[in-house]
């Protein structure tokens, strides 16, 4: 089972998770993208230190996005080996300035299961919290998801917008 320390942390996402994250999005914008972030497991504060892109056979609309689940997969295996730890999703939503989630987003995608971001934690994380990032034209924002409450944490001043 995945377990995320409660808050208040020290939460840094590096630049390079940043860069990655503009840099996936600016391959399909328009459409939304979407991957994986982690951090190391052997660190006191929270850094969310890499950053998985959805990988080559993944889907791209308007609204919505779909990963390449073995490429994920692959990924997962290797960075869990290596002491890293999955701590949720990232995804986009351009056209959107400062980025909120969606109704898709909170009430969840049919196709997923209908399973919104606090159900989703219950089932994927076992109710222990996780990260949802999504990026937005003009910035970044970060929530911790329970199953019960989400809260934003984490914001910044750089987007995706080319």
């Amino acid at each position: 089972m995945r377990k995320l320390v409660s808050p208040p942390w020290n939460l840094v996402v590096s630049d390079r998770v940043v860069r990655t994250i503009q840099r996936c999005s600016n391959k399909v914008y328009p459409l939304e993208t979407m991957g994986a972030l982690y951090r190391s497991e052997y660190v006191d504060e929270v850094s969310v230190c890499l950053c998985v892109p959805p990988g080559k056979n993944s889907t791209h609309e308007l609204n919505t996005t779909y990963v390449d689940e073995d490429f994920w997969d692959r990924w997962t295996k290797r960075l869990c080996d290596k002491g890293f730890v999955y701590v949720g999703p990232w995804h986009t939503h351009p056209g959107q300035k400062k980025p909120l989630p969606s109704d898709w987003d909170l009430n969840g995608h049919l196709e997923y299961g209908g399973y919104g971001w606090c159900r989703w934690d219950q089932k994927e994380f076992g109710g222990n919290g996780h990260f949802q990032l999504i990026a937005g034209d003009l910035c970044m924002r970060m929530w911790y998801v329970r199953p019960d409450s989400i809260e934003l944490i984490w914001e910044n001043d750089i987007g995706i917008k080319r």
